[in-house]
């Protein structure tokens, strides 16, 4: 955990001593030091897993977080990519019955910038519409498996950003455009995945469910690699 932010904490001090100055007024939003951050583990595979109390219960809510192949040391915030969920309980006692009604993820954008920083890139939902059970069944043995399929440019991403640069605004005109090269020199050294996993609990004895909500939050490094064009063709360069 302590390794993990202490790794975002450097990019982000890089990051921001490069790019001082790209707001208009002097503005800084501090940086996230407390979210969670994905790391690629000994086996080459970016992963994040998390043991998460569930309020009031006696058991866990475990929640593991991947790719899917994508390479985290080049994350685009601009590229298509995904994020794989699986999800079980720990310690469920016997005889009680849990199952996942709805999960609510967004991912969005972490920057020194106070314009930048929590736009909304890309949200998914997803819900149980079976008639066999009364949701997505977990336990200690049966998880819960989804992905966030992740697109580098939606409508709303551009709303929120043409808002960066609006009236209310105070970024320079210069990096209105929404790229990843711009998106990198307004501060921007990681994005938020949060997601909301309402989770419905039967206690043995009871016909009854009773439904309660577990946040979980993650974080992923953004690349600071500026895409270069050739001065002549206008073709990227290395």
């Amino acid at each position: 955990m302590k390794k993990k932010k202490i790794t975002l904490l450097a990019v982000v001090l890089a990051t921001a001593a490069m790019f001082t100055g790209c707001t208009i007024e002097d503005e800084y939003v501090p940086v996230d030091t407390e979210v969670q951050v994905m790391e690629t583990n000994d086996m080459g595979t970016p992963s994040l897993s998390q043991t998460l109390d569930i309020p009031d219960e006696d058991f866990k809510l475990v929640c593991e977080y991947g790719t899917n192949g994508y390479d985290l040391n080049n994350w685009r915030v601009t590229d298509p990519k995904q994020i794989s969920m699986k999800v079980h309980t720990q310690g469920l006692p016997d005889g009680y019955d849990v199952v996942i009604d709805h999960v609510h993820a967004d991912i969005s954008l972490l920057s020194t910038s106070p314009q930048v920083n929590g736009i909304n890139q890309d949200s998914m939902d997803d819900t149980f519409h079976g008639q066999t059970q009364d949701g997505f069944a977990i336990s200690n043995d049966t998880e819960y498996y989804n992905v966030f399929a992740i697109e580098g440019y939606t409508s709303q991403f551009y709303e929120l950003w043409g808002h960066a640069f609006g009236s209310y605004g105070s970024l320079s005109s210069s990096y209105e455009r929404l790229t990843e090269n711009n998106i990198i020199q307004v501060g921007t050294y990681g994005e938020k995945i949060s997601v909301v996993y309402d989770i419905s609990i039967k206690k043995p004895g009871s016909d009854k469910y009773y439904t309660k909500s577990v946040m979980s939050t993650l974080g992923v490094p953004v690349s600071q690699k500026l895409n270069k064009k050739d001065a002549v063709t206008g073709e990227p360069v290395e």
